[in-house]
Parts: C-alpha cells; sequence; structure tokens
C-alpha cells in the first residue's frame, strides 16, 4: 500500500492500521503526533485507525527547548 508521509510517497506493504505503521517505521511514540489527511488521531486511537491506500499522514515529535 503507498502512502503519503510527511509528503513523501511510501510502500508500507500491508500495514493495516496507526500502530502498525509507527512499528514499521521504526519510531519511538513517546511525543508522537499523527494526523492523517489533516486530522489529528488521538494515540488511543492509533491501534482502531485503519489506513488506506493514498492516505495522507503527518507525523510530528513534540521537542524541548526555547
Amino acid at each position: 500500500m503507498n502512502i503519503s508521509i510527511n509528503n513523501q510517497i511510501q510502500d508500507v506493504g500491508s500495514v493495516a492500521n496507526l500502530k502498525e505503521l509507527v512499528s514499521h517505521l521504526k519510531i519511538d511514540d513517546r511525543g508522537l503526533a499523527i494526523a492523517v489527511d489533516h486530522k489529528v488521531v488521538a494515540k488511543a486511537d492509533w491501534a482502531e485507525f485503519k489506513l488506506s491506500e493514498n492516505n495522507s499522514i503527518t507525523i510530528i515529535r513534540a521537542t524541548q527547548g526555547g
């Protein structure tokens, strides 16, 4: 399945939901926010949020600083 992640098309194979996507990408989920098609998805809903071909996903990591 092809989806856009941070404006880059990626083939994520048979990944079915956001939780699987984070695991597939091998990224730490602490401090992560994910929006699908410009709508933020709560972390508690990642396992139930089904992905579809051509979704546009934005992944943002919160950082400290000032």
